[in-house]
């Protein structure tokens, strides 16, 4: 197993990357954490820091209020439109689906199970789904899913929370050859032989100089991740979502016209 640079996967080495991946593949898997006060700190810290470094100075006045109420408000938006945006074009394509997941590529880890075992040994009471607040998704490699992987990313880091289902992997007969976990700037790949090496090295791919020591290849399986878990059935009242075109127009007509947030959405690549 090869790590792959995740700087190099921008621009026009994504987008190619990402039609040689559909072509390979049968399926790619994305997952989604459920527990908002997890998803979306990370954008609102520094949106909180301010306002409190604003009123320690005593400068948080009615403008700058309204102003970072109105970021605050944004960051809302973007949660429940785009990332649920972004699963609902996908899911005309969605093969499978598990809820209360806690196990996906490069995130196999950290199964909960020894926990509540602990729990158990000691009588303390817990609630499984506290610890099982994520859903996997498995969707069809298709041209069609590939132009939607395109259309709403430029690069690979895009694929992460709070705009974007995280850690997109790919998966062929079954088997996982292509694993991320974005925040850690992690690509796994595992490669055919050497002349696929060049091949995507001259597509631009720079691969670190050291291997991925792997052993758990039966953790890289669909099976393994799902589990004999039954296939759902789309909620007749579930949302669709916007497609990619309105999702775009929505977001540059709504955006906060401050130089704060401005840095964030360039950051997740919405500007």
């Amino acid at each position: 197993m090869k790590s792959i640079d995740i700087d190099c996967l921008i621009g026009e080495v994504f987008c190619k990357f990402i039609d040689y991946a559909i072509e390979k593949s049968d399926s790619f898997m994305l997952a989604r954490n459920n527990d908002c006060k997890v998803n979306y700190n990370r954008i609102l810290e520094s949106i909180i820091k301010e306002e409190k470094d604003l009123k320690q100075k005593g400068f948080l006045d009615k403008k700058n209020s309204k102003r970072i109420c109105d970021e605050k408000d944004y960051c809302e938006k973007i949660k429940n439109d785009y990332c649920n945006s972004i699963l609902n074009m996908l899911h005309p394509y969605e093969i499978r689906r598990r809820d209360y997941a806690v196990m996906w590529p490069l995130n196999v880890n950290s199964h909960p199970d020894s926990l509540f075992e602990f729990f158990d040994s000691i009588n303390q009471p817990y609630n499984r789904e506290d610890y099982l607040f994520h859903s996997i998704f498995l969707f069809k490699a298709c041209k069609e899913t590939g132009d939607i992987i395109k259309n709403v990313s430029t690069k690979m880091k895009d694929w992460d929370e709070p705009t974007h289902p995280k850690d997109l992997s790919f998966f062929k007969n079954g088997n996982c050859w292509l694993a991320t976990c974005i925040h850690e700037n992690m690509v796994f790949i595992i490669l055919d032989n050497y002349e696929e090496y060049g091949f995507l090295e001259k597509m631009g791919i720079i691969f670190h100089e050291y291997d991925v020591d792997w052993n758990n290849d039966n953790l890289l399986t669909e099976e393994f991740f799902f589990e004999s878990e039954p296939e759902r059935e789309k909620d007749e009242d579930e949302d669709e979502g916007m497609d990619a075109e309105t999702l775009r127009e929505y977001i540059r007509n709504n955006q906060p016209e401050t130089p704060v947030f401005a840095k964030y959405l360039k950051e997740l690549g919405l500007q």
